[in-house]
């Protein structure tokens, strides 16, 4: 490793270190777009430091800037008197972060606002760039993001919970890159600001709130869109058991928009999905058993014998809305029908079976506890005083 390289790293966990303690995240943002250049429009007063000088260079607020990658290095450009700046690394950094807002325009003409502060670097000829903001701001627009507008005050209130303790329970996601946690479905999905007034009410209404276990650690927040009337343990979709993540009946889910479904493949199709795994199909017991599979609670496998399938196996490579579906042949018996309930992994909360509990007139607590086992809702500072004894 070269020393710059180790300096840089030295430099960043302090960096997060400083961070943590003022309630602040790095979220690594549009990196799926892999950006050459941008156009930056500051909103409220920053500055801009390049690499580790000390001199920060005030910015006009309400104006352009233009960033891009000129071998390997980046060009800050303002579009109006034409100065340009070369760095490798630009911090901008606004005098108060909680008020503070910038807007993305990347090369496709689309836009997102921002709040916080903003890092940028040049990355093998790529922008790498890293929002750096309250998290109570990153948790609003997680929620914003993860489920829309128009939904109830208390439903909004668990999902707030739920993203908050998602978030510092995998602060190091991608600590080696640079940032805590990036903006795509492999944490939380992330857009920027927030705008829905309800949405920043929930926010903060459960400030600081988070969810533990037994031994005082935070969960693993898991939640899907809908359990299909009942949810399912964590080992047997992930093969790690947590005493929290345990197996549900869920009639709140039952009825709800995404409760049914079906997908229709060709006998021969599924015949052939199944050699794969060397299941008997030319044993018409073996193939009557799997053309007429039910669930009356949920499996793991489709088993017969010894061939055994895992079910997650055949909703990932089939691309199927849930493991909770039964199989039927078809009238004319070319083609297997798939009958299924519920959408998404089915571990942890439901967010239609939250949402109808919501309406129910059930509070935001009473959600979390019915989806998980053995858990404590408990203020941040609460659980450090508890952490300390």
């Amino acid at each position: 490793m070269y020393l710059s390289t180790k300096i840089y790293i030295c430099i960043t966990i302090f960096f997060f270190h400083s961070l943590f303690a003022q309630e602040l995240v790095n979220i690594g943002i549009l990196s799926s777009y892999n950006l050459t250049s941008i156009k930056v429009f500051f909103q409220t007063a920053y500055s801009a430091q390049f690499d580790n000088n000390t001199e920060l260079w005030k910015l006009n607020p309400q104006q352009f800037y233009q960033i891009e990658v000129i071998q390997d290095s980046l060009v800050l450009l303002n579009n109006i008197d034409g100065k340009q700046f070369k760095a490798k690394n630009i911090y901008f950094y606004s005098p108060d972060i909680y008020i503070s807002e910038f807007s993305i325009i990347n090369h496709s003409k689309k836009s997102r606002t921002y709040k916080g502060n903003f890092k940028v670097s040049a990355l093998s000829g790529k922008l790498s760039l890293v929002n750096v903001l309250n998290l109570d701001d990153y948790v609003c627009g997680v929620v914003s993001a993860e489920v829309g507008k128009d939904r109830h005050p208390e439903f909004y209130k668990a999902q707030a919970v739920l993203v908050r303790t998602y978030a510092l329970s995998h602060l190091n996601k991608h600590i080696t890159e640079g940032f805590n946690l990036c903006d795509e479905v492999h944490c939380q999905v992330y857009y920027g600001d927030c705008l829905a007034p309800p949405i920043k009410e929930a926010v903060a209404s459960t400030h600081n709130i988070v969810i533990i276990d037994k031994e005082l650690n935070l969960i693993v927040a898991a939640f899907h869109s809908n359990s299909g009337g009942q949810t399912v343990n964590s080992e047997d979709i992930w093969g790690s058991k947590k005493d929290y993540l345990r197996s549900v009946q869920d009639t709140f889910s039952i009825g709800m928009p995404s409760y049914k479904w079906k997908k229709k493949i060709s006998l021969e199709e599924w015949k052939n999905y199944l050699k794969k795994y060397k299941y008997p199909t030319e044993d018409e017991k073996a193939m009557n058993y799997i053309l007429n599979f039910k669930q009356y609670n949920r499996s793991i496998y489709i088993q017969y014998n010894s061939v055994k399938i895992p079910l997650k196996s055949i909703r990932e490579e089939l691309k199927l809305m849930s493991t909770l579906f039964d199989i039927e042949l078809n009238e004319t018996k070319d083609s297997i029908i798939f009958y299924g309930r519920g959408f998404g992994h089915g571990v942890g909360l439901s967010q239609e079976g939250a949402m109808k509990m919501a309406k129910l007139g059930f509070e935001f607590k009473q959600m979390i506890e019915f989806y998980y086992q053995n858990i404590t809702l408990i203020d941040l500072k609460k659980l450090n005083f508890f952490r300390d004894e």
